[in-house]
Order: C-alpha cells, then structure tokens, then sequence
C-alpha cells in the first residue's frame, strides 16, 4: 500500500489545490502582484485628493458674490457629514460582495468591473450638480476601495503561500515574503494617498480649473489606464477559479470568541480615529485659522507624510521579530496620545467670543491699530469688546451699514465678504451660520463660509498643536490597521481569507461610517471645539486598550504557534492552514479536511468521517486511522490503530 509523503500532501494543502513549486506560476503571481499594487495608488490617490476641497464643495454658495469663488452645492454640515460617510458605506459593500465573488470567477473579472463602477463614480463626482450625484458617486468610488482592499489582501496571502511552500526549508522558515508584500501594497498606498493632497495644491494655483471637480475627472483617466494594464499584463489559469469554491468556515476559532471580539472592537475604534481625521480636519482649520482649498491641501499632505511614517514603522517592527501584539498595542497607545494632544483644552472653561456673538447691544471701542489678518486679504478695524477678546468690523463696498445698526465709524474696514454677516452680528441673531464660528480666524469670501467675527486669543486652539496630533492620528492608521488584520489572519485558514478580509474591511467601512456623523455633530455642539469629540476618542481607546492587555496572551497568531510545534519535532514541511488548537492543525484537501496532531512527540493524521480525498492517501482503520512517521514527518513508518495502548 502507498502513501504520499506529508511535504507532499502539504504541497496541495499551501496551494489550495495548487500544485506549488514550478518557476511559471511564481513568475505570474508576482507580475499579478505588481498589477495589484498599481490597484492600490488609485485607492490612496481617489479618497485623498478630494479631501482638501469637498468641505467648501459641499457647503460653498451655488452664487457666490466673488467672480473667482467656484460655485459649490449650497448644503449644510449635516449633508456634508453624511457626503464624507457614504464612502465608507460604498467600502462596506464592495468588501462584502467581491469577497464573496473572489471564491467562484476570475480575480481578472473582478477588478475590471470594479474599475468600470470607479470610473462612472468619477464621472458622478465630476459632473456633480445635486446632493445625490455626488453621494452616489462617492459611493461607487468607497465600493472600488473596498473592493480592491480585499482582492489584494487575498490575492496576495494565498499565492504567496504558494510560493513559500516551494522554497527550500531553510528559508521557508525565515520567509517575510508574505509580509512584504502586504507592506509593498499599503506602502504604495500611502506615498499615492499624497499625491492627492500636493496634486490639489498644484490645482489651487490654476484658475482654469475647477478646483472642485478634478479629482473626479483624474480618478476616471487613472481606472481606464489601469483597465488597460489590468487586460494585458494580469494572467491567470482556469485552474485558479477551479481550485477555490465556497469559503471554508473553521470549527473551532484558534483563540477565544471574547479576543476575536476585543480585536474587532479594537479596529473599529481605530478606524473611529481616521474618520475624525477625514471629517474635521477641513472644517477646524477653516473655522480657527482661515485655511482654504490650498493651505488645506498642504495641511493634508502634512499629516499623510505621518501615514506614511506609520507603515514603515510597522514594517520595521516586522523585520526587527516584533510580534503584531505589540505593534497594535503601540498603535494604539499613539491613538491615545494623538486625541489628548489634538484636544482644545483651553477652551473647556468657556469662550467669551461665544457670549459675545448671542449678545445685543455690546459697548465696544476703536482700536487705535487694525489687527493684521492672517490668510486674508483686505484690511479691517478691530473694536476690543472683553479684555482679550476682539470684534472685526467689515464691510462689502456699496453697502450701507447704517441700516443694521451699525456706527458709520466701523465703515472704514473694507473686505470682499456679504455685509449681511455684519449686520446679522450686531443684531445678535443667532440662527446665521456667522455666529457659530466665534472663534476662527480670517473672514471668509461669503457668508456661507463667514468667518472671524469674533476672536479670543487665550481660547483659540493652537495650529501647531492641532496638526500634531492629526498627524499622530493618520500614522495610527496603518500601523494599527495592518496589526490587528494580522494577528487575526494568521491564525486563519487559507480558505477563509477572503472572507476573514471582508469582515475586517466591513467593520472598519461601519467605523467610518457612524463616524462622520458623530464627529460633526459633537463639533457643532460644542460650538465648533474638538473637545468633545477628541475625549470620547481618549476614552474610546482607554476602554479598548485595557483588555486588549489582559487578553494578550490570548491572541497567538498562527504562525507563533506553528513555531512552538517545530521545536517540538516538527519541521516546516507543512505550511498548515490553521490551527484548532495549541496541537492540533486542520488539513484542507481538495475540499475535504483531517487532524494532523503531535502526541508524544510523534505527528500523527486522523481522517474524518469525510476523507482526505481521492489519490492524496490511503488509509486503513477506519475513521480513527493514525500513522506514524519518521525524524523529518516525511515518511511512514508504521501504521498505528487507534487504540489507547498505541495512542
């Protein structure tokens, strides 16, 4: 009777059914690779290059008094909160829905429909005249990112396992390669999500175009191009489809439901983190300091140089044998560190420019100096109301201010905004949108985007401060994300990636989803101060990193595991799929399973009621069959029944 030796029989379990080793197929997945990281600049370049602008696109007068102010959509905050979050929902459902087309067509077909529903996304987003085109745009775009997310992350663990299975066993055992690529990805990822950002800057100083909508006409030149490049240079096999079939759901989880919980709520809070970053970066920075599309983009560039910073961190902890544990751990001790420093503190005790601006009938005086106004253009005068706290009087030439109460002395200041924002100041009316940017600190170009009435120097939030902790916001994200998807991964069959990568990548999309939402709405009702929403992050990972502590030792990856089995006798003849539990592993086999199990020292291979399948191997004893094999578990060496005494 024959039986195929184990290394052989691990060959077909690494591949998935895929007979790994010959130099053809590792050439192909590697090009495939290539084409697949090319997939990833346009993630980063499609999210970021409309970040700097889509604020003053969303909530920008359709008529604008100025000639050179572009004509946005008129929306409220409200619009504006959900605009930014529908990409997440767009992430969500392209991670669902590709996870599941992965296991049953080709990865080719995939990514070209995906690419055609990212071009029609840009089309939307560019020609975009209603709420509704740019929402559907933005989520056809969010369902690409997702999308591509996990085509990636799975295209990439499984055929790299596939080409570690064929390398000699001496570096089979040291092989980072399929964390390489993983970091490649993402690290492309990041240097394109800043190109986004500098690309915007670039735009801000040509007024021929429509600072606007670019980003949507650029993303629909990027997806034909990578169409193209997909159709000529992607190859697969037919067995490559044949091979997969429907996910296979593990029996038993390798750790505890309660750590796989703890890792999911862990990623959802970081994920919180990036969607205060998306959300409120453009609003802070003009409402406190006057930003505009421009000084936007170079904010967000700024920051993004962090992100960058954050994946090749994580990826030096990966070659200096820091475990994933630590890294998320460290991850999310920054994540911490970033929503204390990002936090107003000042503006805790109160702000007198509030008070002021809900006031009638304030005394004020003439300064006997205009303040210089930073950012801004036009001059204005300045009238102290409270002892650090000032007043800017202005107004739009041709426009009598005396109709709304104003003294003829303050008509002096003259500056290209609505003098309806000065009127509706010395009225006290509460309702105008001038009213709930008490503290920022240039005038805005229309009263749809009106700002410094009203400035408190020992209240104001501090740019250098702000943008720190921002910064230290966006280097959370890869370090945390990337750690977290791996500690659960590794311990996960190669069958289920796909799946086990969809759920991962909904959970962040929900995070992302509800955080805009609740970000704005915590920024308005403070009266635009962070502090609000920067707390609730502090104590969001405060309640997160306490039992990801404790839980610790709960959450051995996979491969720390198979460590331990080598030194116990095992040699790295089998990269197994996954482990149920600390000796015992699952075998995947033309769709069937068995238990492979280290007793006394010895590995042993139980079948199940199922098989192993045809021509893998023969086995006599019924279902309870074990076979004992040699010092290198690659031969047999005598049958063994499945009694207690031989057990």
């Amino acid at each position: 009777m024959r039986y195929r030796s184990l290394a052989a029989i691990s060959g077909s379990v690494v591949g998935s059914g895929v007979r790994c080793g010959p130099s053809s197929d590792r050439c192909r997945y590697q090009q495939n690779w290539v084409v697949l990281t090319l997939y990833c600049t346009l993630v980063g370049f499609s999210y970021t290059s409309a970040l700097p602008s889509l604020h003053q696109f969303v909530t920008s007068s359709t008529r604008p008094d100025d000639p050179n102010v572009q004509p946005g959509l008129g929306l409220n905050e409200t619009w504006y909160s959900w605009i930014v979050s529908i990409l997440s929902i767009g992430e969500f459902a392209g991670a669902v829905v590709t996870s599941l087309l992965l296991r049953r067509i080709f990865t080719k077909y995939v990514m070209l429909a995906n690419l055609s529903l990212c071009a029609f996304g840009g089309l939307l987003y560019g020609v975009g005249e209603n709420s509704w085109m740019l929402l559907t745009g933005r989520f056809l775009i969010g369902f690409y990112m997702g999308a591509e997310t996990v085509t990636f992350r799975t295209y990439v663990g499984e055929t790299s396992s596939t080409i570690i299975a064929a390398m000699p066993l001496e570096k089979r055992e040291k092989s980072t390669l399929k964390y390489t690529a993983f970091f490649v990805g993402f690290t492309v990822c990041c240097v394109s999500s800043l190109s986004g950002p500098g690309l915007a800057a670039v735009v801000a100083q040509i007024p021929s175009i429509d600072q606007f909508r670019w980003p949507g006409y650029f993303t629909i030149i990027f997806s034909i191009l990578l169409g193209v490049v997909t159709m000529v240079l992607f190859r697969e096999k037919r067995g490559d489809v044949q091979k997969k079939g429907g996910p296979v759901l593990l029996k038993t989880l390798p750790i505890p439901l309660y750590t796989v919980t703890c890792l999911m709520v862990a990623f959802f809070v970081v994920n919180w983190h990036f969607a205060v970053f998306e959300t409120l970066l453009n609003p802070v920075l003009a409402d406190n300091f006057g930003f505009d599309v421009e000084y936007d983009a170079y904010a967000f560039f700024g920051t993004l140089i962090f992100f960058s910073c954050g994946t090749l961190l994580l990826y030096a902890l990966q070659r200096l044998r820091i475990n994933n544990r630590i890294s998320s751990i460290i991850a999310l001790g920054l994540a911490l560190s970033s929503s204390l420093i990002a936090t107003d503190w000042q503006s805790v005790h109160g702000d007198p420019c509030s008070q002021f601006s809900k006031t009638e009938g304030v005394n004020f005086t003439i300064l006997s100096e205009p303040k210089d106004m930073a950012f801004g253009s036009g001059s204005a005068i300045w009238c102290e109301v409270d002892p650090g706290s000032y007043f800017c009087a202005v107004e739009k030439s041709g426009v009598n201010l005396e109709e709304c109460g104003v003294e003829q002395s303050l008509t002096n200041g003259i500056i290209d905004v609505n003098a309806s924002c000065v009127c509706e100041a010395f009225s006290g009316v509460s309702e105008f949108r001038c009213f709930w940017n008490p503290h920022s600190r240039v005038t805005g170009r229309d009263c749809q985007r009106c700002a410094r009435l009203c400035h408190s120097h020992s209240h104001s939030l501090n740019l250098v401060q702000f943008l720190l902790g921002m910064a230290l916001m966006s280097a959370i994200v890869p370090m945390s994300r990337v750690s977290i998807t791996l500690i659960a991964s590794d311990a996960l069959a190669g069958e289920s990636q796909a799946l086990i990568m969809g759920i991962f990548v909904a959970v962040g999309a929900a995070a992302r989803f509800t955080g805009p939402v609740w970000a704005n709405a915590a920024y308005l009702a403070a009266d635009h101060h962070v502090y609000i929403v920067m707390n609730i992050l502090s104590v969001s990972v405060l309640l997160v990193i306490v039992p990801y502590i404790l839980l610790y030792r709960t959450m051995k990856p996979a491969n720390q595991q198979q460590q331990v089995m080598r030194t116990s006798g095992n040699v790295a003849s089998i990269e197994l799929n996954s482990l149920l539990n600390q000796d015992t592993v699952e075998l995947e086999i033309g769709g069937d399973s068995g238990l492979v199990s280290l007793e006394n020292g010895d590995w042993c291979v139980e079948k199940d009621s199922g098989g192993l399948g045809d021509g893998q191997r023969e086995v006599e004893g019924g279902t309870r069959g074990r076979r004992k094999f040699d010092s290198d578990k690659t031969q047999l060496l005598e049958n063994m029944e499945s009694s207690s005494e031989e057990d």
